[in-house]
């Protein structure tokens, strides 16, 4: 099935965060397997033709991140949709030998 770029407005209540998400965040972290879990089980439904704001309301994600899964699916599949991997900033240590390797010694 190809890909629809089709507008769909989010009509859902004040809370947007899955349950998973909030509990997780309640103690400090992410859990970042069940996010994963969460975008597959949007492109299993994109996959069966769900609309984003159906899987905005199923997956209680809001309707932008509905809208980003959506162009990643269409543009990577479910590949597009596995993860990045680690979150947030850059650790330090790692920002370090970039711009030491970034400097050019002239002398």
């Amino acid at each position: 099935m190809g890909c629809m770029r089709i507008r769909a407005v989010w009509q859902g209540s004040g809370s947007r965060g899955g349950l998973a998400e909030r509990a997780a965040k309640a103690v400090g972290g992410r859990d970042f397997e069940a996010l994963r879990q969460r975008r597959m089980q949007a492109a299993r439904m994109f996959d069966r033709g769900a609309r984003q704001v159906d899987v905005a309301r199923e997956l209680g994600v809001s309707a932008q991140t509905a809208s980003r899964w959506y162009r990643a699916w269409c543009d990577g599949g479910r590949p597009a949709l596995t993860g990045a991997g680690r979150a947030g900033r850059p650790v330090w240590s790692v920002l370090g030998r970039v711009s030491s390797s970034l400097r050019t010694d002239t002398s």
